[in-house]
């Protein structure tokens, strides 16, 4: 009777054991179920806060910088040379050669009231302008004509360039033009040219 006891009991936690198994497995099973079922919404989540994440940035950057950018998505500006490039300033005389631009759209027609900056260099060859700086600003006219304040050639000869920076209505357009200082004499230093108007 003893015998039969032990064998009842161990087939009866063989049984348990198996049961205990068998509850395991079904347990693993569901959890890489829910977890297949889980994937995609999760990993949807995360793209939708990635995105969420870069347009608040955007938000908060634009008042520090990015408006510039997000403006000229609209067009741009673009100036030309009309007269002074290439020019020479007479130092000897302090006769300068103050260029002239114009300015068109994206579409080439002709920009008016666009306020334009000619930037002359800090250090070495360059100019001063009568108010005293380096930075003289105009205004476009009808045709799109900018003509760039007198600036007197300061005493160090060389080569240099001017900065032109063009702005209307949140557009804007940049060029670089080159003129020298001279000591040298000459008709042509100093003098202007027949522009292109």
């Amino acid at each position: 009777m003893g015998s039969s006891r032990t064998s009842a009991l161990a087939s009866s936690a063989s049984w348990e054991g198996l049961r205990r198994k068998s509850k395991s497995k079904r347990t693993g099973d569901s959890i890489r179920k829910a977890a297949c079922v889980r994937r995609p919404y999760i990993m949807l989540f995360h793209s939708v806060s990635f995105r969420f994440r870069q347009c608040l940035s955007a938000l908060v950057l634009i008042p520090f910088g990015w408006t510039g950018l997000f403006a000229q998505m609209g067009g741009f500006l673009k100036i030309s040379a009309v007269d002074g490039e290439g020019s020479f300033n007479d130092m000897k005389h302090k006769l300068s050669h103050p260029p002239v631009v114009r300015v068109v759209d994206e579409s080439n027609n002709f920009v008016q009231g666009a306020e334009v900056s000619f930037i002359l260099p800090v250090v070495g060859p360059s100019g001063v302008f009568g108010i005293g700086g380096n930075k003289g600003t105009t205004i476009t006219d009808e045709k799109g004509i900018a003509r760039c304040p007198i600036y007197l050639p300061n005493s160090e000869e060389g080569r240099f360039n001017i900065k032109v920076t063009a702005e209307s209505r949140g557009k804007t357009g940049t060029i670089v033009l080159s003129q020298s200082n001279t000591l040298a004499g000459g008709s042509s230093v100093g003098a202007r040219k027949k522009s292109k108007l």
